[in-house]
């Protein structure tokens, strides 16, 4: 007969089997909200805690796993906070654990996790100097409307501040968005590199549009990366109803020589 708030731990052991591979947490279905952590780290969350309350009871809970939140030789522990409603609740069903994604290529550069972001619109927001303390921080990848939007819908953006550590300079670069509900243009220190849907017309466009499942894979401009101050990475959005946002990966920066060998590998596979 209980409702409300309650926690979840569990603690293991990593293996080194798990070093250099894609991974994500699976923990099924929750009744009806949660929030993971992954040794202290926030790493995702389905539904609205009150008082914006909204159940997620129905969506089946996968959470990408970056390899550097892992201890493959010492403990994890996994904290989960539950919110239940009514009737029953809590982990319902499923079969947690960790699994590799076998499909899923892991960039040169991970930028999963921490994104800062706001919704409307505003051309000043691609630019380098934007004061976003008053953003709300969301997870990337996830939807929007599990991370406390829920009538989201029209155009937003996301602001990402990275370095250049470990990024070879030399090599052609390609910036992988994974999925994006429903249009995007994405800006690398104010320059526009790519974009995939018309965000102009974006209203009318949307009706024919499959854009939402397309992959988004975008070239890196030589010289664009700067090694002497952070980069800033700004997406512009436009969903049209229901989900929306960045909601899948990889997320990230590779070499395009590492990217085109794991897509002709993975087509010969297919055929």
């Amino acid at each position: 007969g209980y409702n409300g708030s309650a926690w979840y731990r569990f603690s293991f052991t990593g293996s080194a089997d798990l070093a250099g591979k894609n991974l994500a947490l699976h923990l099924g279905f929750i009744d009806d909200v949660d929030e993971v952590w992954f040794n202290g780290v926030k790493i995702g969350t389905s539904g609205n805690f009150p008082p914006d309350y909204r159940s997620a009871y129905n969506a089946y809970r996968i959470y990408y796993l970056p390899a550097s939140l892992v201890n493959f030789t010492s403990k994890n522990t996994i904290a989960v906070r539950v919110y239940d409603a009514q009737l029953e609740g809590g982990i319902m069903s499923g079969d947690p654990g960790i699994y590799e994604n076998e499909t899923y290529i892991t960039p040169d550069i991970d930028l999963e996790g921490n994104w800062k972001f706001i919704p409307g619109d505003s051309s000043v927001f691609m630019g380098d100097i934007v004061n976003d303390s008053a953003w709300k921080e969301v997870i990337v990848p996830s939807y929007l409307e599990n991370q406390g939007f829920s009538q989201f819908e029209g155009y937003g953006w996301y602001r990402l501040s990275f370095d250049h550590k470990k990024i070879d300079l030399k090599s052609q670069l390609l910036l992988l968005l994974g999925k994006i509900d429903d249009f995007d243009e994405v800006y690398l220190n104010g320059r526009l590199i790519g974009k995939t849907g018309n965000m102009k017309d974006a209203k009318v466009e949307y009706i024919q549009s499959e854009e939402w499942m397309q992959n988004r894979v975008y070239t890196i401009p030589a010289g664009l990366i700067r090694t002497d101050r952070p980069n800033i990475l700004a997406v512009r959005i436009f969903d049209a109803f229901q989900q929306g946002g960045i909601y899948s990966g990889p997320i990230g920066i590779i070499k395009k020589d590492r990217y085109d060998a794991f897509i002709r590998k993975a087509y010969n596979k297919d055929e």
